[in-house]
Parts: structure tokens; sequence; C-alpha cells
């Protein structure tokens, strides 16, 4: 049958998960701004099958891990002796619900609907910012089909400093001094 999505009429896109990064800059960094380029492997949507991870006119099955629901129960550990019951992407099927027989499968990204790529990403760490402050890319994480990307975060992370530390927007430094000076 048809999966129009339970109550409520079609699915909307969920959105994939927000990478959480710390990045180490110094108190100049943090004082004078900085602009940081770097080139980021992200998970891109298979450009051949275009998400769907199968040749073009191959019939896909439906996923036997998750019964085609794209959504799988796990029980993960939170701490000593407590365990968390949650819902996260089949792994089998990577949330699509089908799978491609091997001979079916995309030979570009081999049925796992995406692909590997690298891409040019920049980060702006504006003149004053904090430690503790949040730099957002927004939509740069991974890619997967039928999800609107994530976020990347990175978190500004102080180096410690050899003579300075922040109290605010002030510096402070301490010093020994003789009496003779």
């Amino acid at each position: 049958g048809f999966n129009m999505g339970g109550p409520g009429g079609p699915k909307r896109p969920r959105r994939g998960p927000d990478e959480e990064q710390e990045y180490k800059v110094t108190l100049e960094e943090l004082y004078k701004g900085k602009t940081v380029k770097f080139a980021a492997n992200k998970q891109v949507v298979c450009g051949q099958c275009k998400g769907s991870g199968g040749k073009e006119k191959a019939k896909s099955t439906t996923c036997e891990r998750c019964k085609g629901n794209g959504m799988v129960e796990a029980i993960r550990q939170i701490g000593p002796g407590m365990m968390r019951r949650e819902t996260v992407l089949c792994d089998h099927c990577q949330g699509a619900g089908q799978v491609f027989k091997e001979k079916d499968r995309c030979r570009k990204c081999k049925g796992k609907r995406t692909t590997q790529e690298k891409k040019a990403l920049e980060i702006y760490i504006p003149r004053g910012s904090m430690q503790g402050e949040r730099i957002v890319l927004e939509g740069e994480a991974d890619q997967y089909p039928d999800q609107i990307p994530g976020d990347i975060v990175f978190t500004l992370v102080e180096e410690n400093h050899d003579t300075f530390s922040r109290l605010g927007n002030d510096l402070s430094a301490e010093l020994t001094v003789t009496l003779a000076e």
C-alpha cells in the first residue's frame, strides 16, 4: 500500500542531525577576529542515482530490519547501569525503508544513497568573540535523501595564553615586579 506518513498526511522531510565540534582559538584570534578556510569530508546525496541507491529501472524490496519504516528501536547506555530506548535511522537501509539486491545497487554509491565529497568551508570568528560562543554553518552537515541537512556547530574554546587571561572584555596579566622597579 501507499505510505502517507500516518495521521496528518504526507511525511515532511526530517532534519538531519547537527554536527557539534570544538574549535580551539588563541586569545589574539578572539580579540582580532579571524576567517578560517578548511576542507571537510561530508556525505552528499549520490548524483548518479539521485539518492535512491539503485540502478535506473531496478526494483527495491522492503527492508527486513525495519519492515519499511526506515527507523529502528535501539537501546543506548547513557550512564552506568542506565539505558535509554530510542528510535534511530535504520543502519541497514539508511532510513529508506527499501533495499536493492546487490546486482541492482547504484555503482557509484553501492546502494548507500550518499557519497563522500570534499567541500571547502569557511568559518568567520567575529572580533571580540568569547570562549564558548557558537558559530553555526547552516545546512552544512551531512546530506541524506529525504532529509534537510543539519548544521555544523563550532564551539569556540580559548587556548591558555602565556601572559594574559581574559576578564570579560579586559585582559589581565600577573607580573612580578621587584622593589627597585
